[in-house]
């Protein structure tokens, strides 16, 4: 099974500002997530870990919290990111 890593568009990042309930456990800025983003990729892929970088969809991140009666956290995130590896959901 592959390893998914979210990849957030800076609109995206901006709405996930927006909408997380864990906001102050996030970057500030998407260049300062994208440091780290970048960085997370590079060392897993280095690794020979098979990561799957997977583009989050904010909105439909927030239709599967609502749908599943869960918070927009970083624990729901990676749940989401995982459903979408496996074809869980589209």
């Amino acid at each position: 099974m592959n390893l998914g890593i979210g990849y957030y568009s800076e609109q995206q990042y901006s709405l996930l500002l927006r909408y997380a309930d864990d906001r102050k456990a996030l970057h500030d800025t998407w260049e300062e997530w994208l440091l780290q983003f970048g960085k997370t990729y590079s060392y897993l892929k280095a690794s020979g870990i098979d990561v799957e970088k997977i583009d989050v969809d904010i909105n439909h991140l927030l239709r599967y919290c609502h749908k599943q009666g869960l918070k927009n956290t970083g624990e729901t995130r990676s749940k989401y990111i995982q459903a979408k590896v496996s074809g869980e959901i589209p």
